[in-house]
Order: C-alpha cells, then sequence, then structure tokens
C-alpha cells in the first residue's frame, strides 16, 4: 500500500505523519461507479419518433421511446453491437415485425423474481396478439395478481424487445404503458391490432 506523508504545521511543525494513500482506492471506485452509470447509446429516428438503446457488450440495459425514460448520457454515441438488432427494429417499424424474434442480450439485473417472471412470460406473447393483465397473471400462476402484474409490467425497461405493449386492459382498452399510450397505440397497429 502506497503511504503519503504530510505535515500539521500549526500542531507539531517538526513532526511527519504518514498515512495509507486513499488514491488507489478511489480510482477503483471511481470505476465501478462509472460501470455502474456509464451506458453506451445509439439512437434510431423511426416513424414514430426516436428508439433510444442504452446498451453494454454484454446486453441491453434500456429502450427508450421518444423522451420518455431517457437517461441522461453518460457514454458515448455507437453503433450497436447485434447489427441484426438496427435492422429489425426499422422492419418493425415499416410495419414488417412478423418474423422477428428479438433474441438480444437484455441485461436483467435489478429486477425482483416476480418481476423477471412476469416479464419472462411475456416474451411468449405472439406477434399480433394481445393478452389481458388478468391473462398474463393466470399465465403466471397467479391469476389474482393482475394488478401485480401491472406494476411489474411498469418496470420493464426493454419495451419493445419485452412486448409490455401487448398487455391490455380488461375491456380491450389501452392502459399503462411507460411510454406513453400513444406509443403503445402504433406499437399495436405496427402489429396489426387496433385499439
Amino acid at each position: 500500500m502506497h503511504e503519503a506523508a504530510f505535515t500539521v504545521p500549526f500542531l507539531f511543525p517538526k513532526i511527519s505523519y504518514k498515512l495509507p494513500s486513499f488514491c488507489g482506492f478511489f480510482r477503483e471506485a471511481g470505476e465501478k461507479i462509472k460501470e455502474l452509470f456509464y451506458w453506451n447509446y445509439f439512437t434510431l429516428e423511426v416513424s414514430a419518433g426516436t428508439v433510444t438503446i442504452y446498451f453494454r457488450p454484454e446486453g441491453i440495459y434500456r429502450l427508450s421511446l421518444g423522451n420518455n425514460g431517457s437517461l441522461s448520457h453518460t457514454g458515448e454515441q455507437r453503433e450497436l453491437p447485434w447489427p441484426g438488432l438496427r435492422r429489425d427494429l426499422e422492419r418493425f417499424f415499416t410495419g414488417k415485425g412478423k418474423d422477428i424474434s428479438w433474441n438480444y442480450p437484455i441485461i436483467m439485473d435489478g429486477y425482483s423474481l416476480w418481476t423477471r417472471k412476469v416479464l419472462e412470460v411475456t416474451l411468449k406473447i405472439p406477434f399480433g396478439r394481445t393478452f389481458t393483465y388478468r391473462q398474463l397473471a393466470e399465465k403466471t400462476g397467479s391469476p389474482r395478481a393482475a394488478r401485480a402484474v401491472g406494476q411489474a409490467l411498469g418496470r420493464n425497461l426493454t419495451p419493445i424487445l419485452i412486448p409490455c405493449h401487448r398487455v391490455i386492459g380488461s375491456r380491450g382498452t389501452l392502459v399503462g404503458f411507460g411510454g406513453g399510450l400513444s406509443w403503445k397505440k402504433e406499437l399495436l397497429r405496427l402489429e396489426g391490432i387496433e385499439i
């Protein structure tokens, strides 16, 4: 460990004190903090507005629609490490998304077990189909948890990739979507669903 020498002239001007240097500690802490908050991003203009993807090489952290849920840009704007994702988004927003699998790595850290379960079931909703919150609750094995399903979907950081826009109210109405109901309506329209 490095040491730093200093004196306290107003107390003992002739004595030098040696303490461990914290420079290495702060450098390591700074790297960890940067790792937590430093996300590269990619922005794509589509027919409905702007899609911004925050990512690292190991996966996608967030997909923001318009300015909803955007992070401050602490990273660098870069090309996506998955070239097919840009192509798939462009196809989806031109109404040609039926055969897209959206098989891209998503960083699921920070989600509770319940939220992960709901998001994993949501991944299985087919293109062009909708489920109600109650139907999704039943699929998770908790038929009375429709409200909890809605709360879990509200935590989804990667709409489109995890298609929470395909979950609608029990009366077939548009309810609850982090990107705003106009985005939800547009995403469903692109899948041939008019609500």
